[in-house]
């Protein structure tokens, strides 16, 4: 008699988890924690390195790559743009140039444009750094579901930034395609790219 119980409590649970699983890709929601589709993206007013206001309508027309983080960022954010370089190296000229990937500080009091501008150099120059207004920032951040925290530090100048670390991937009107992470390898990047690009 218990065995029979138990095994129809196993029945009951194992319908129930299904059930569960059905409502989540029936709502297109996953089972991870990754923002879906439609919620993705969405327009942001940011300044760009040469200090003139941008929005995300200065990028149609082609794919971009979003990415959120800071100058000073000691390892996710070097190991990300340079895979995003690679990525690019990784593409024939012509398709490159349909590509941008914009790198939004969230740490405006640190990164300027013209710090900004430098950083990014040193990686590739379809790479663009973009900062603003701490609401303009944090608009954007809303608008791709990404997150920062700053962390406390005795010393004002010397802080670090937690922060997500996402690479997502819009489409030529700024719709939302797939995501990558800082360990995604650049020929993943390059191979959905061109993918993309040639549809």
């Amino acid at each position: 008699m218990r065995a029979r119980t138990r095994n129809i409590g196993l029945m009951v649970v194992g319908a129930l988890a299904v059930t569960i699983v059905a409502v989540f890709v029936g709502l297109g929601l996953g089972l991870d924690d990754h923002p879906q589709a439609p919620d993705i993206g969405g327009p942001f007013r940011l300044t760009d390195e040469t200090g003139k206001v941008v929005s995300e309508t200065d990028f149609a027309g082609r794919y971009l790559l979003v990415f959120f983080g800071y100058t000073h960022c000691p390892d996710i954010c070097p190991t990300a743009l340079v895979t995003v370089a690679e990525a690019f190296e990784g593409l024939p000229k012509e398709m490159a140039d349909e590509v941008r990937a914009v790198f939004i500080s969230v740490d405006p009091d640190r990164d300027s444009p013209q710090i900004l501008a430098e950083f990014t150099a040193a990686f590739h120059d379809n790479i663009i750094g973009l900062t603003g207004t701490r609401e303009e920032i944090d608009g954007a951040v809303a608008a791709y579901h990404a997150s920062y925290t700053i962390v406390k530090s005795e010393d004002p100048e010397f802080y670090p930034v937690d922060h997500s670390s996402l690479i997502y991937l819009m489409d030529r009107k700024g719709r939302y395609v797939t995501h990558f992470t800082h360990r995604t390898p650049a020929e993943k990047i390059t191979e959905t790219l061109k993918a993309e690009l040639q549809e």
